[in-house]
């Protein structure tokens, strides 16, 4: 034992020998709700609308399903979220929101590159010596 400490070594697993959890984590299961009927159909709560992206010219939203666990998510037209327009909007919105969050973090970085170009350069050489001297004395 004393040999392993002394040698550094990394836990190391080849991919080969992972597997998927064949059972649930204690805790981590969800007792799926019943369908809610609605005008005579039956219809399940949403949670969260996670994602959104187009296929075939057409929006398709990631839904987690209140009550039901990720591995249940579904990706779901506007056609089937008819009832759920509000959460869809709320969805776009953030979207937009975090777009345009990230532009102005853009736009602050060039600003900052344009009023200071030697920052960038010291932080550069610097995170390179740090990596040689890494790979030199580990």
């Amino acid at each position: 034992m004393k040999l392993l400490i002394l040698m550094k070594l990394h836990p190391v697993v080849n991919v080969s020998r992972i597997a998927l959890c064949q059972e649930q984590v204690k805790g981590q299961k969800k007792i799926p709700s019943p369908p809610v009927e609605i005008k005579r159909k039956k219809e399940y709560k949403v949670e969260k609308i996670l994602n959104r992206k187009d296929v075939r010219g057409k929006p398709k939203h990631l839904v987690r399903w209140k009550r039901y666990m990720a591995e249940e998510d579904t990706w779901e037209g506007l056609e089937n979220l008819g009832n759920m327009m509000d959460l869809v909007k709320e969805f776009e919105k953030e979207i937009r929101e975090e777009e345009i969050r990230k532009v102005q973090i853009r736009k602050e970085k060039e600003k900052e590159k344009i009023l200071n170009p030697e920052a960038e350069v010291f932080r550069r050489s610097e995170l390179l010596k740090k990596y040689i001297a890494k790979i030199l004395f580990g």
